[in-house]
């Protein structure tokens, strides 16, 4: 069954291994190698018509520094996370999930949502980061992937900012990772500072969609999380801007 399982997982993650693009926002254009994916375009005259995919919604939760100096925040890594010390950070770093739903927030909510990755890989397409402290907002975050035979992948998700960001103390990164228990973020966090995370996921996998028929990969929508451009140059008629 585990195999059979695994095989099901490993097929549909294979075939929507990106963002779908089905709300006609073509941000591909701007960003090369993130998780928007744009087959919906390609397909849309071939394809049936299918129902509107629900729009991604973050999974949002609260980090605060305490110490006196800088710390190395670590999140998520589920497999040897969830059950250490502080969910694997030092004693003045605290991690609070922001809703409280079905496994409640603070802490009991960001550990069940660990848990959940374990068995519920997520791919996010999105992260913002909210800093009271706006020199955090350059810090990369490293990604690394640990596999159970010691093999280690660790690459940088750089945050900058968009030409017409106006807000000052927040920051968002187009990205394509996929969490799961062996997956882990780590950064540089200034003392005295609070961080608040958003991760949009773009596809969550679930054997539970499958026992209801489903397929066990859900896929979200882009969210619009950006300021339309409000002010176009237009050449008046007849004549041609120089």
């Amino acid at each position: 069954m585990f195999y059979n399982n695994r095989s099901i997982l490993d097929n549909e993650l294979s075939r929507l291994n990106d963002w779908d693009n089905a709300d006609g926002f073509d941000m591909d254009a701007a960003f090369g190698d993130d998780a928007f994916g744009d087959d919906a375009f390609h397909e849309a005259a071939a394809a049936p018509v299918r129902a509107k995919l629900a729009v991604s919604m973050p999974y949002i939760f609260t980090v605060v520094n305490s110490d006196p100096a800088t710390q190395t925040v670590v999140l998520f890594g589920s497999e040897k996370n969830r059950t250490a010390t502080n969910f694997g950070n030092s004693a003045n770093i605290s991690i609070t999930y922001d809703f409280t739903g079905y496994y409640g927030g603070g802490t009991t909510g960001y550990g069940a949502l660990l848990a959940r990755t374990e068995s519920a890989p997520i791919v996010f397409g999105r992260i913002r980061m909210e800093s009271t402290n706006q020199l955090q907002l350059s810090a990369p975050v490293n990604v690394s992937d640990y596999d159970p035979t010691g093999k280690q992948t660790t690459f940088p998700v750089v945050n900058f900012k968009k030409l017409n960001q106006f807000d000052q103390n927040a920051i968002e990164t187009e990205t394509d990772m996929t969490i799961y228990g062996g997956t882990q973020l780590s950064y540089n966090m200034l003392t005295a500072t609070t961080c608040r995370w958003y991760f949009y996921a773009a596809d969550v996998a679930s054997l539970k969609r499958g026992l209801g028929g489903k397929g066990v990969v859900k896929e979200l929508r882009r969210p619009d999380t950006y300021l339309d451009q409000t002010v176009k140059l237009v050449a008046p008629s007849g004549q041609r801007l120089s």
